[in-house]
């Protein structure tokens, strides 16, 4: 309510004035206060605006010096809330009208005088794609921007909360870049994020990988490759004919196969940024040994001199044999890769008794041996 203002505080009104425009319109002393409105948004010193009345005199801000009003109003003055805590809070104004009664009015505000607190979940700093960040801000405004910089440049924006900031990969050039989540509230305070990412958009490098293209191979057979990658190898896989056979973290990498039947494998790597190389071998799987259908050699016991010569016809299910031996003594003293399979050897540079075998290999490595026989060199 009014009430009548004494001789003391109309003496201190002439300490200090604030100038306005004549205008009569007088207002209710409730609705003194124009600006900030209640629960308004404000940040240190505040700028407080009262409504244009005639018999208004003078103002005190909330405990501050006594501020006399010359003219008919309106007026703009300052109110100090820069110690508050951020938060609701409130001032009270005092009013002195030239009546000599006075009133007083407290208004509720939402002080800011804080900076953002800005958070980032994502914890990944080797990027392969696009990315959408999604941080999260508290402030007491809610009036936050967030905005993303790359290498310094704003990328993307957003003024609403949830915050979707986008981070563009495609056409980017692979290495560092500086990446920055900034958020700043509506009276200019700001939080940061900073870190470095990499671009990394080019897949491992894998060679030497075995076995080869259209490779015959046993039963039991190894896949193995050298793999490299600039910014780390994640995992390597292996597929048999679809089949997931594993997993392989560390180098060298290498998978042990074991099956009767297979036509193709698959052979997988991932790097640390989720790139992916596939590679894809057709193979033949061949765990049967080859056959010698014929064969024309001294029989045990033989008594041989001179130059003793071993013809065969080797066969395989894979068709050609690619390697027939003759072996003395554990040694091997001929060899044959072609047809006519023709083995021939000096008698006379073997120890006088010979303990012969003779050896068929296939394109998988399958081998074939006859029955050890004895010859006599005479």
């Amino acid at each position: 309510m009014r009430r009548l203002v004494t001789a003391a505080v109309l003496a201190t009104v002439a300490a200090s004035s604030v100038a306005a425009p004549a205008q009569a319109a007088q207002v209710p002393w409730w609705e003194a206060i124009s600006a900030p409105a209640e629960y308004s948004a404000v940040h240190g010193v505040t700028a407080v605006t009262f409504a244009a009345d005639p018999d208004l005199a003078a103002v005190q801000l909330d405990g501050g010096p006594v501020v006399s009003l010359d003219g008919a109003g309106p007026w703009t003055t300052t109110v100090d809330l820069s110690r508050r805590p951020s938060g609701l809070q409130s001032f009270d104004t005092t009013l002195s009208y030239r009546d000599g009664t006075s009133a007083s009015v407290s208004r509720t505000v939402l002080v800011d005088n804080d900076r953002p607190v800005l958070r980032d979940g994502t914890k990944t700093t080797l990027f392969n794609q696009d990315t959408t960040f999604r941080p999260t801000v508290s402030d007491a405004s809610d009036q936050v921007t967030v905005d993303l910089l790359v290498d310094g440049k704003v990328e993307d924006s957003d003024n609403a909360t949830p915050y979707y900031l986008h981070f563009d990969v495609y056409g980017r050039r692979n290495g560092t870049h500086k990446l920055t989540l900034r958020a700043t509230d509506a009276f200019g305070q700001r939080s940061e994020i900073n870190r470095t990412v990499v671009v990394d958009t080019t897949a491992a490098t894998v060679t030497g990988l075995t076995p080869a293209h259209k490779a015959y191979v046993r039963g039991t057979f190894t896949v193995a490759a050298k793999v490299s990658d600039a910014h780390g190898v994640a995992r390597a896989e292996l597929y048999v004919d679809g089949v997931y056979k594993g997993r392989d973290t560390t180098a060298p990498y290498s998978f042990k196969v074991t099956t009767r039947q297979a036509s193709w494998y698959q052979f997988n790597v991932f790097d640390k940024a989720g790139n992916f190389t596939s590679i894809e071998r057709h193979i033949f799987v061949d765990t049967q040994a080859p056959k010698i259908k014929k064969l024309k050699a001294p029989k045990d016991k033989a008594r041989v001199r001179g130059t003793v010569s071993v013809t065969l016809q080797p066969d395989d299910d894979f068709g050609v044999v690619p390697r027939a031996e003759l072996v003395i003594n554990g040694k091997v003293v001929a060899r044959a890769t072609r047809f006519p399979y023709r083995l021939k050897v000096r008698t006379g540079t073997q120890s006088r008794t010979m303990k012969v075998r003779i050896r068929v290999y296939d394109r998988a490595g399958n081998v074939t041996t006859t029955k050890t026989r004895t010859w006599y060199r005479r």
